[in-house]
């Protein structure tokens, strides 16, 4: 069984071997490779940013949509308190109407018994 100590001694080992590798084989990338793997990296970024602007866009139509949301509850929620407040108003009405005839039917029969 490995302990740490000793993989770390394989991996060193593995390393040095890597790193004689890369260093003796010389560098054989051309100027038009270099210019071709830049212009897919631009490419890729061109496109992540174009697809940032279109995530903008639908963010800012979402935020839109909402404040119209928002907007069309407060008028529907005034609508309803003017609603309720009708009603009140109505069933108060009814009420004094009520109590209105009740104290002239009262003020009938005192007269009309004495």
């Amino acid at each position: 069984m490995n302990t740490n100590g000793s993989q770390l001694i394989d991996f060193k080992e593995i390393l040095s071997k890597k790193m004689q590798f890369y260093e003796s084989k010389p560098v054989t990338t051309t100027k038009g490779e270099i210019i071709s793997n830049l212009n897919v990296a631009k490419d890729a970024v061109i496109e992540n940013i174009e697809t940032l602007m279109e995530r903008n866009n639908k963010i800012d139509i979402m935020v839109q949509k909402s404040e119209n949301l928002i907007d069309f509850s407060n008028k529907i929620s005034a609508i309803t308190d003017e609603i309720k407040k009708r009603e009140y108003e109505r069933k108060n009405r009814y009420v004094i109407v009520v109590i209105s005839l009740f104290i002239v039917i009262l003020i009938l029969i005192y007269i009309f018994a004495f």
